[in-house]
């Protein structure tokens, strides 16, 4: 503040007393931190960026879910089962238990699922 009527001062005309012309400095100085406050708080909500994607990216991830999902439905049964399982999230001991086949006849499966959903990945693109 006190910088502020220092700077001011050579604009002081003596038309008022020093009292109003502090007062007026003062003044102008809170109108344009006010202002440049207000002016950075909606800069900064401008800034605040949607968590969410933009339409674009969405409309190309569901693409590749869908044609993931079509290309799922070609490999064999036993495969495509574990393989949902595998993507939903579940370790090969709970796929065991939910098809009621070997920890090692998932590790097989899964492996053969993954080499045939690449391979026709690959030819769909190739």
């Amino acid at each position: 503040m006190l910088t502020g009527v220092w700077q001011a001062l050579a604009r002081f005309r003596g038309d008022s007393s020093v009292k109003t012309f502090v007062l007026r400095v003062a003044h102008n100085r809170a109108l344009s931190h006010a202002w440049k406050r207000t002016k950075q708080q909606t800069q900064e909500a401008v800034d605040v960026a949607d968590p969410r994607p933009p339409a674009d990216e969405l409309v190309a991830a569901n693409q590749q879910a869908e044609e993931l999902l079509a290309r799922m439905r070609t490999i064999p049964l036993g495969q495509r089962q574990v393989l949902a399982l595998a993507l939903e999230g579940l370790a090969h001991a709970e796929i065991s238990a939910v098809l009621g086949i070997s920890i090692e006849n998932v590790a097989v499966r899964l492996g053969r699922a993954r080499a045939s959903l690449k391979k026709r990945m690959e030819e769909h693109h190739g």
